[in-house]
């Protein structure tokens, strides 16, 4: 099979937006995307190693990433996409969902730079970087590799 005809065997991403730059999910690992009641409060402090805060998702306490925050963008949370890395539920923060693609194009290659990027899409223009939920819960969470080694971009 020629490389143009190759077709991306991905069931589709969940696209949200932080800070103008587009991000995607594999849809296989979504779980449901839940609209974050108003009394959601974040956890303080600046403990990089640990969950942003609680979200309380079918009776049970899961723990959730604001990456928004710790890409350096203050903006109030919205959203959790509820995400299953094969061993529990945890939760992704985010102001926007911009939309849910099942139709994808063949993904680019992507530098090694940053681990936690595994496909880029360009859409209309925008390019979508798909992320590892396993490596960012593995990096931001729980610190099993040095910072030196987790290039949080």
């Amino acid at each position: 099979m020629r490389q143009e005809e190759k077709k991306d065997s991905r069931l589709g991403i969940v696209v949200y937006e932080i800070g103008g730059q587009l991000y995607g999910i594999p849809i296989e690992n979504v779980v449901e995307v839940a609209l974050l009641p108003p009394s959601f409060q974040e956890k303080n402090g600046t403990d990089e190693s640990s969950w942003d805060g609680e979200l309380l998702y079918r009776k049970k306490k899961i723990g959730v990433i604001n990456l928004a925050k710790r890409f350096g963008v203050f903006t109030r949370p919205k959203y959790a996409i509820i995400v299953n890395d094969g061993q529990e539920n945890w939760g992704i923060l985010t102001h926007t969902i911009t939309e849910i693609l099942s139709q994808l194009p063949q993904s680019k290659k992507v530098s090694h730079r940053l681990p936690w990027i595994t496909e880029v899409y360009q859409l209309e223009g925008t390019l979508v970087l798909v992320m590892d939920i396993f490596h960012l819960k593995r990096g931001f969470i729980q610190n099993e590799e040095k910072d030196s080694n987790f290039d949080r971009g």
